[in-house]
């Protein structure tokens, strides 16, 4: 483990551990000559060490490490001629970045296709389930174009007012069926032959956003937290891939799998633009992308995100100030004249200004109420007190094992190793602090808001993910004292394949145990036996299917019923109404489903409130719902003994 290794030698490069580098191995870096190209580009991207020889051509040349724009000595030449390898001085840690522009392209491809291989392997295996309906079923109805109380607005008002079963459906924002709709017209434009699921169309977003933000995670962690071949950095981008708090979400067709993805680019910008850009024209650019992304987490779930991109702005801030307290430097931008902090900030609130006022204005001239949803139902109530103080522990559950990395910023060993390092040391330990109090904060603030389901929450652990390369990047460059990189040792560093290598076989057993049978609960099935008896029903005659608490429950059934009878060639549409519009349809002559279980007994009230008495048509289960397909009509006297 090379106990006796100081913080300022020079380290060589080892093969084992998350980085090698401090592992008490030293690797001479002078390949033979004869070593072939492939061999010398496969060594690259694993961030082995190859020969420096002069470049034979003008593409060898482009692929030699570059310092445009970067704030850390990665490429001085040291001692031994060696490109890549710092100079190095008493207390100075090194810090090693030989990376080329095409191992980085390399390294982004992989970790696309590891998020590749890990999402997209039976994601369109089973209906939707649970609420995956409310999501799906108005994208579809945007690109058919249904809308109702409105249907004479332009394919601009059926994005913004979205439909289910024809009712204007503004519970959430339109982000999510939006994607969903990209996705479903863009896959359908292949062959038929190579045309996936609908399925699989609606859950394709989350994953791609879900893959999105490891790549994020990966190019952020390589500039604030440099190794030789990224290596930290890669470990930071598959960790954010792994973590099984992310699972369900980017293998479902809900919101939370596109929320989360985009709240984890936007805060990660977030942090770069407030603590580590140190020009003016990247605190633009990075705001303006930290901005773009804010925005789009806060159309895919309004905002459900807000306390993750608070807590930046108040984390970077404590930071500042502990820094100026201890006498750190720090190279960033002062956030007073920080042009990328004020634009990160105004674009998502002009752009949720200009939504808000369109939506009033298509909202009053719909022509029924919409189905809406405050988010106070998810905040304070004093029987939710229990939860609501166990979040945050539970949040730092959730996001085991990277939640380990918080045990390595603080304390007075990092605070020395920064005080005695040049700025660029310091500012390593000052961007893992901003990550880790974002995190800490955001889950302050959102217990603060009573939010008491931990799923809530789970944005605000977005930042762990890059604060385990943090870890990396300090046990790989010996910056890491005695006691931490013991810490870090234990907790993973001596074997940086162990965690990815348990959470991918987790991620297995967790399709097979727990995402297969709960997707076997969907009204898929059930919905065949309904199509037939709704076609029956109709008797060759365009039918309506008027439904209440079933869409509320299990929206899917009534959809995948109707394209049933659309498909055999029938015409049949489903119809969300209010309980007096299902009673009205009914007397009207129209079919209705509705629940009879337990817990609903809809078609009881349907007699006893409106006096509406029906016939069952048909009956079935979906899940723990019981529902019936009825028409108005006198039930029949049981004949008497």
């Amino acid at each position: 483990m090379g106990k006796g290794r100081g913080r300022g030698e020079a380290i060589g490069i080892g093969h084992e551990g998350l980085g090698g580098e401090g592992q008490g191995k030293t690797r001479v870096s002078g390949a033979p000559e004869t070593r072939s190209r492939l061999r010398r580009s496969f060594s690259g991207l694993l961030g082995l060490p190859c020969s420096p020889r002069r470049p034979r051509s003008i593409m060898e040349k482009l692929r030699q490490p570059r310092t445009v724009g970067c704030a850390f000595p990665w490429h001085r030449t040291g001692g031994t001629g060696q490109v890549g390898v710092p100079a190095v001085g008493p207390g100075v840690p090194s810090l090693v970045q030989d990376s080329t522009r095409a191992q980085v392209v390399l390294r982004v491809c992989a970790l696309v296709a590891l998020g590749l291989v890990l999402y997209l392997p039976w994601l369109g295996v089973g209906g939707l389930a649970y609420t995956e309906g409310h999501r799906a079923i108005p994208a579809h109805e945007m690109l058919a174009g249904e809308t109702a109380g409105h249907a004479s607005g332009g394919a601009g008002e059926r994005a913004m007012v979205t439909t289910m079963f024809d009712r204007p459906y503004l519970r959430k924002t339109p982000g999510t069926p939006w994607a969903i709709a990209g996705s479903t017209w863009a896959l359908g434009q292949l062959p038929e032959a190579a045309r996936p699921s609908v399925e699989f169309a609606a859950r394709l977003p989350s994953a791609l956003a879900t893959i999105a933000a490891g790549v994020a995670v990966f190019l952020c962690a390589r500039r604030w937290f440099p190794t030789t071949g990224d290596r930290a950095a890669v470990y930071a981008g598959a960790m954010h891939l792994l973590l099984p708090v992310y699972w369900e979400g980017a293998r479902t067709a809900e919101i939370e799998g596109l929320n989360t993805g985009m709240t984890a680019i936007g805060a990660v910008l977030l942090v770069h633009t407030l603590v580590f850009a140190r020009t003016t024209r990247a605190a633009i650019f990075s705001g303006t992308l930290a901005g773009t992304f804010v925005t789009l987490a806060m159309m895919a779930k309004g905002p459900a995100s807000l306390p993750v991109f608070v807590a930046p702005f108040l984390a970077a801030g404590v930071t500042r100030w502990w820094a100026s307290k201890h006498g750190l430097a720090w190279a960033g931008l002062a956030m007073r004249r920080n042009p990328g902090a004020w634009i990160a900030a105004g674009l998502p609130l002009g752009v949720a200004g200009v939504y808000l006022l369109v939506m009033s204005r298509l909202v009053a001239g719909l022509g029924e109420a919409p189905v809406l949803q405050s988010p106070s139902e998810f905040m304070w109530t004093l029987g939710r007190l229990p939860a609501i103080a166990a979040l945050a522990p539970t949040g730092l559950g959730y996001a085991m094992p990277a939640a380990l990395a918080l045990l390595f910023p603080w304390g007075r060993e990092a605070r020395e190793e920064a005080a005695s390092a040049e700025g660029s040391r310091a500012s390593v330990l000052l961007v893992a602090r901003t990550l880790a109090l974002t995190m800490l904060l955001a889950l302050g603030i959102y217990a603060a808001f009573g939010v008491h389901n931990p799923r809530y929450a789970i944005p605000a652990l977005v930042t762990i993910a890059p604060l385990a390369a943090y870890v990396g990047h300090g046990y790989a460059t010996g910056a890491f004292g005695a006691t931490r990189r013991r810490i870090a040792w234990h907790v993973g560093a001596r074997s940086w394949w162990t965690w990815p290598t348990l959470l991918a076989v987790g991620m297995v057993g967790y399709i097979a145990v727990y995402e297969q049978p709960r997707r076997g609960t969907s009204g898929r099935e059930p919905a065949s036996a309904l199509a037939s008896a709704i076609a029956g029903a109709s008797e060759g005659r365009p039918v309506r299917v008027y439904a209440d608490e079933m869409v509320e429950a299990r929206p899917e059934l009534l959809w995948y019923a109707t394209r049933r009878v659309q498909e055999r060639g029938g015409q049949a549409r489903g119809r969300w109404a209010s309980a007096p519009g299902v009673a009205q349809a009914l007397r009207d002559g129209s079919l209705a489903l509705v629940r009879t279980d337990a817990d609903s007994d809809e078609r009881g009230r349907l007699a006893r409130d409106f006096g509406v008495e029906t016939v069952v048509l048909h009956e079935g289960r979906v899940h723990r719902y019981d529902f019936a397909l009825v028409r108005a009509g006198e039930v029949p006297d049981e004949p008497r003994p």
